[in-house]
């Protein structure tokens, strides 16, 4: 049981790779980015003819100490979208505090804000 926001199997990757961990020690895990994916296709990533859409604050790609945050949008839903326009959105996900991601890879930088809860180097929401 972990509070990672990343997927389950992501979390059981980065224990071997990452931290050398033996992984005949794990049978499974759970985790909150898995259980917080499931709840958001349960509700508003079943239906194929609604385009939800939600502001997703992501890890940044470009940090290597943070899994790739794609395997989260991935178990949301086909019709479960991130966009950085607020006014577009049905929903907010803060699934981690590097950056703001939005459709076809837009990546806004939230700056030093992982470091010093200062948003004025980053793009404001």
């Amino acid at each position: 049981l972990s509070n990672t926001s990343s997927p389950a199997q992501t979390t059981l990757d980065r224990l071997r790779t990452k931290l050398g961990f033996d992984e005949s020690c794990f049978c499974g895990a759970v985790t909150s980015g898995e259980e917080a994916a499931r709840h958001i296709r349960n509700v508003y990533g079943n239906d194929p003819s609604k385009i939800k859409k939600f502001v997703w604050c992501t890890w940044d790609v470009t940090n290597e100490n943070v899994p790739d945050p794609t395997a989260f949008l991935e178990l949301c839903g086909p019709n479960v979208v991130p966009t950085v326009d607020v006014t577009e959105a049905d929903f907010v996900v803060a699934h981690g505090s590097g950056a703001i991601r939005g459709e076809d890879q837009v990546i806004r930088s939230m700056g030093s804000f992982l470091d010093d809860g200062n948003l004025n180097q980053g793009t404001p929401i």
